[in-house]
């Protein structure tokens, strides 16, 4: 997660910066990248499913991740024919995250672990290898070279292959326990999936929803503090740092909450809290609204983050892997649509994008009205969470 985390904004950054592309083609290598990572991240939440060995899934990602970032350093000396393994690399290293959440909830199921509990700890792993990914990147970049900042991601990913290669056999011996007991299960009629599609579908727009309403203002949130909240440009990191944080926090106190309501309430409470979040971004002035609306912004995110990943995993007439990766490309696809249509929203006025955010923060509340049947699927691991829900 980390190396893909370094890998992610690099490229983009050195294409237009060292090879000099104009910025609607970076968008395009960025589009590329999010589109193949959703068709392999769908293909390899199916695999997931079926595999005996699912490290070996791992190793795979690890692998192709450190090709795509020695394929950059070819590009960045004039190879420009590897830059589609570098799309390649960058997709599959990218799509170990419905792997890397299905191997935490089935570990969870064999060590009789509360559901919710053990995806917050893979959850704020995640949010803190994307908040110290890009920073180190960049770091070794400015002070070593692109070029280090490339071999940097590979051998990172080098050092995940090896973590996989050392715990393999543990890895696939504790996940292959439950994997036993959902393998051999038939899937559904195609009249029973058609019947189960609407909910989720329903499910998926609010995962979409939730995402684009996040990616929205968070593309364009260092500008925004900048100019419509006077903050000072070199404290801009700070307000994204108190965001990262109040994220991770939340995502750690979600299970404690999961305990007392119900998925849907929490999500809920999600929904609404971006709605004050995206309001005071809108409408607030001055540096202390724009603290206030960043730590909401955080606190939101964090109790949808941890929350909508257990409530996808649980939703009837899909695999485990398939549900996970239903979940993921939902986050994708918000990052997919809304990050270019905040571009041409902040090209009308810059604070239209936080009115776009509440928009789609509002859809999610809505949405998450309609009949969706999650909780239908709740393995062992799940039960003491799902009892108090109830």
């Amino acid at each position: 997660m980390l190396a893909n985390a370094a890998m992610v904004p690099l490229v983009p950054f050195t294409l237009a910066t060292r090879l000099g592309w104009p910025l609607w083609l970076v968008g395009g290598y960025s589009f590329a990248v999010m589109a193949v990572t959703m068709l392999v991240n769908h293909r390899l939440s199916s695999i997931v499913d079926a595999a005996r060995r699912k490290s070996l899934l791992c190793l795979m990602c690890a692998v192709f991740q450190i090709v795509g970032a020695l394929a950059a350093i070819g590009a960045l000396n004039g190879a420009l024919l590897l830059l589609p393994l570098t799309i390649i690399g960058t997709a599959v290293g990218g799509a170990v995250a419905p792997i890397y959440y299905t191997l935490g909830r089935l570990l969870a199921g064999a060590d009789g672990r509360s559901t919710a509990a053990v995806n917050s700890m893979l959850r704020v792993i995640t949010s803190a290898a994307w908040v110290a990914g890009p920073a180190i990147g960049f770091a070794v970049a400015g002070s070593r070279g692109i070029a280090m900042a490339f071999f940097f991601v590979a051998s990172v990913s080098a050092l995940g292959a090896a973590a996989v290669l050392l715990s393999a056999k543990w890895l696939d011996e504790a996940a292959g326990l439950a994997w036993a007991e959902t393998a051999g299960k038939p899937s559904a009629s195609s009249s029973s999936r058609f019947r189960e599609m609407l909910p989720h579908l329903a499910a998926f727009l609010v995962v979409f929803l939730f995402s684009l309403a996040h990616i929205a203002t968070a593309t364009s949130l260092p500008l925004f503090l900048l100019r419509r909240f006077d903050v000072p440009e070199s404290a801009t990191g700070l307000f994204l740092g108190l965001k990262a944080g109040v994220e991770m926090v939340v995502i750690l106190l979600t299970p404690l909450v999961a305990k007392r309501v119900s998925s849907r309430t929490i999500l809920t409470i999600a929904a609404s809290g971006a709605l004050v979040a995206y309001a005071s971004y809108l409408f607030g002035q001055g540096v202390g609204w724009a603290f206030f609306a960043a730590v909401i912004e955080g606190a939101y995110y964090g109790l949808f983050a941890v929350t909508a990943l257990s409530w996808v995993q649980s939703l009837a007439g899909m695999r485990l892997g398939q549900s996970t990766g239903f979940y993921m490309n939902g986050i994708y696809a918000g990052v997919l649509i809304g990050a270019p249509l905040s571009g041409v929203v902040a090209s009308f006025n810059l604070g239209w994008i936080a009115a776009l955010s509440a928009i789609a923060a509002l859809l999610a509340l809505a949405a998450l009205r309609l009949p969706i049947n999650a909780g239908a699927r709740m393995p062992a691991a799940t039960e003491r969470t799902s009892t108090d829900e109830a």
